[in-house]
This record gives C-alpha cells, sequence and structure tokens, in this order.
C-alpha cells in the first residue's frame, strides 16, 4: 500500500494544508482503507470501481455524480 502526504505549495497554503493519497496498488488483501476524522475538510476523488462506504454496519455504494 502507498500513503503519501504533501504539503500544498505556497500559493496554496493559505486555504490548502496538504494533499494526501492512498493507493492499495491492486493489493486484494486490502479489504479496508479507514479515514480517521481529523477535524479538516476532505474532499475525496475516487478513480476505480464504485466506491462503498460503511455507515451503520451495511457496505452501501455511493452514487457517481
Amino acid at each position: 500500500m502507498i500513503y503519501l502526504i504533501k504539503e500544498a505549495n505556497k500559493d496554496l497554503a493559505p486555504i490548502i494544508k496538504s494533499f494526501w493519497m492512498i493507493d492499495s496498488k491492486n493489493d486484494e488483501t486490502i479489504r479496508t482503507e479507514k479515514i480517521v476524522p481529523d477535524g479538516y475538510p476532505e474532499m475525496i476523488f475516487h478513480y476505480g470501481s464504485s466506491f462503498k462506504s460503511r455507515i451503520t454496519g451495511n457496505l452501501i455504494k455511493q452514487k457517481n455524480i
């Protein structure tokens, strides 16, 4: 698994703290990628198969927009 954090450049730093990326590198043994709340708003760009989230115990397919 790859996990990277990159600080925003000086022009974006007043509004963006950092960028991060996680990639399982097609490792089928990785079934869950947990995102822990850290108090910062985040925007996720998911490229690949439909993303599913577990909120109430059941996996729910998120809508593509």
